[in-house]
């Protein structure tokens, strides 16, 4: 049973097309790829560990100090793809992402998906950096790590996308989703005394999250220029074209269910925006499924 859980997570690791599955496989390998060397030089020698630990967080992660910033710049992205030495942080982080971007992912595809993460996570980045220099509860010497600012775009995104959606949790029963942002928001703003910095991160990056689905109700495309300069990066001219709702046809034709068209999926995704996930009828969310699926 063990073998089959391992095969179905490398299944959907490698041959999956999940950009929120991919996130986390690459945070969980950066993280393993830094924890376990680290953990061997600790007991090794805890001196060599603890040089080394320091070059890894003043070389990638992002700096109060603007002017050590502007000597690594690349720290406003890597910052965010990693985090400190400590499971419980990137297992809370991966939790929150895994259930919250499933449901914006279902809603928009994987593109926004990529798009929403790396702006949530500049977003983030950029209002530490800015803060640090105004809020003397930040010190200079600090530095920002973690993918909290990021995850916080698709906890606000996916609530404003679908406020109403309801989730069980353990404990705590049915729970719709706006009542889980609001209480995540007020944690960050009544504790904002006690790790200023990364708070201030999930603000921003929450607010990106908002301001990411209202924007597309309005027509206007914040993430854009990241598909533009993805699709340049890889050579692939149609790269923009790519959703997760991009219906694939083979040479054979014997699928089990007649293939949904682009024109309805575009139509159901264009309702999503203007009205939310809950103005769907059931025939609507049941064309959403079958699409999905259909990867």
């Amino acid at each position: 049973m063990n073998n089959s859980i391992f095969n179905d997570i490398k299944l959907q690791v490698l041959q999956g097309r999940n950009t929120i599955v991919h996130l986390i496989a690459i945070n969980v390998g950066l993280f393993l790829v830094m924890a376990i060397p680290l953990g061997i030089l600790s007991v090794l020698s805890p001196h060599a560990m603890r040089n080394t630990y320091a070059w890894i967080t003043d070389w990638l992660f992002i700096p109060a100090d603007p002017m050590v910033f502007f000597t690594r710049p690349w720290t406003l992205i890597t910052h965010f793809f990693l985090h400190s030495f400590s499971i419980g942080h990137i297992l809370w982080n991966m939790l929150i992402f895994f259930w919250f971007g499933r449901i914006y992912h279902n809603l928009l595809g994987n593109q926004r998906s990529l798009q929403l993460y790396l702006l949530a996570g500049m977003a983030g980045g950029l209002a530490y950096l800015i803060s640090a220099q105004v809020l003397p509860t930040i010190s200079g010497s600090g530095q920002l790590v973690g993918a909290s600012g990021a995850i916080m775009g698709f906890v606000v995104a996916a609530t404003t996308l679908s406020p109403t959606f309801t989730i069980r949790l353990l404990f705590f029963g049915d729970i719709k989703l706006w009542m889980i942002a609001a209480f995540m928001i007020v944690s960050d703003l009544v504790f904002l005394a006690e790790n200023t910095g990364g708070r201030v991160a999930h603000l921003a990056g929450g607010f990106m999250g908002y301001l990411f689905v209202t924007q597309l109700r309005q027509g206007r495309d914040l993430g854009r220029w990241i598909t533009q300069l993805l699709g340049t990066l890889k050579g692939v001219a149609n790269f923009e074209k790519k959703t997760r709702f991009q219906v694939h046809r083979g040479k054979s034709s014997h699928s089990a269910t007649q293939p949904v068209g682009q024109e309805q999926i575009d139509a159901i995704l264009d309702k999503i925006l203007r009205t939310g996930y809950d103005s769907l009828s059931q025939r609507e969310k049941d064309i959403l499924f079958r699409s999905g699926n259909s990867e």
